[in-house]
């Protein structure tokens, strides 16, 4: 098969855990790859995990793909999402229970609780091989079982690879290992990954940089290329903005995201809180509004500060 300029069509295989139907920011990039790679000649089958017990779901985003002809091969896969059965949509736990969650994940999954994936996401790759006849192998992570499936993978058909990192590996500063023994695993994971890629991206220099010097410290000089983070014009291709009139009573802050570690709204709500407390009538000229997911913590924070007047929770909202 050849493209509109005559030239032959490549296939990749492209491993990417979160995938749509799933939301939230880890999906939007894998998805974009996905919808575009095929304008430049490259069809895309995607390898991805049955969803199930997730925080949020956007059809818009698997709506959006329907026209670009992404194939997508679904596998079951064994991590602890399965514990919540054939739920669909789950509560963000608290922040406690998430950090005491991420620390047995640390301690017992090696190299993320994703890793029950391996088995049947790899023969879930090399079957399809045999009827889609692959020409490379992309991964996007984290979880960074995808780079190891997608090394294997590319091993066994001798395929060229290419990983895409969303985040740092072994220097991302949120990363925890509970003994030194886990930190060498995760550093022989990723030296070896990365050594059998034929191209790494990440999605700024600060990732590449970090990456790059422990790749040179194991004589990998294979240049690390970055594709940052963007948008998809046609997102907004039929929007309307409409500007909200400068003399409007209240002033409006807007948080649009989700909050994780020592990314906390509660600098900003106690600011708040005091900020009414010496002034009062400024209580009917200030809103905040949260896109997204808040953490029951949060919301409780706010009750108790007397903020639950002036704080709205807009939800989490579709990317369309």
């Amino acid at each position: 098969m050849t493209d509109s300029g005559g030239k032959p069509r490549r296939h990749v295989l492209f491993l990417a855990y979160y995938f749509p139907p799933l939301g939230l920011s880890g999906v939007q990039r894998a998805s974009k790859f996905a919808k575009y790679l095929p304008e430049y000649g490259w069809d895309v089958t995607v390898l991805t995990a049955e969803p199930r017990g997730y925080f949020a779901y956007d059809d818009t985003l698997l709506e959006d793909l329907a026209q670009s002809g992404v194939k997508i091969v679904r596998t079951r896969s064994l991590d602890p999402t399965r514990l919540y059965g054939r739920a669909r949509v789950v509560n963000l736990p608290r922040e406690s229970r998430r950090r005491w969650a991420s620390a047995l994940t640390n301690i017992f999954f090696v190299p993320d609780n994703k890793i029950g994936w391996f088995l049947s996401g790899r023969k879930a790759g090399l079957a399809s091989h045999s009827e889609h006849a692959f020409d490379a192998v992309l991964s996007s992570a984290p979880p960074y079982t995808s780079h190891l499936m997608a090394a294997s993978i590319s091993r066994r058909l001798e395929l060229p690879l290419v990983l895409d990192f969303r985040d740092d590996w072994v220097g991302n500063p949120r990363h925890t290992y509970p003994t030194r023994l886990h930190r060498q695993l995760h550093e022989r994971l990723e030296h070896r990954v990365v050594r059998s890629a034929s191209a790494t991206i990440t999605i700024n220099r600060i990732i590449a940089d970090s990456l790059d010097s422990r790749c040179r410290a194991r004589g990998i000089t294979a240049p690390i290329h970055v594709i940052p983070q963007g948008f998809d014009p046609e997102d907004f291709s039929d929007q309307h903005v409409t500007d909200r009139p400068m003399d409007s009573p209240v002033f409006r802050f807007l948080y649009s995201g989700i909050f994780y570690d020592a990314q906390t709204p509660i600098p900003f709500l106690n600011g708040l809180r005091l900020a009414l407390e010496q002034r009062p009538e400024l209580r009917s000229q200030i809103a905040a509004d949260f896109v997204g997911l808040v953490p029951d913590d949060f919301r409780k924070f706010v009750d108790g500060a007397g903020l639950s007047d002036v704080v709205n929770y807009l939800g989490y909202e579709s990317h369309s």
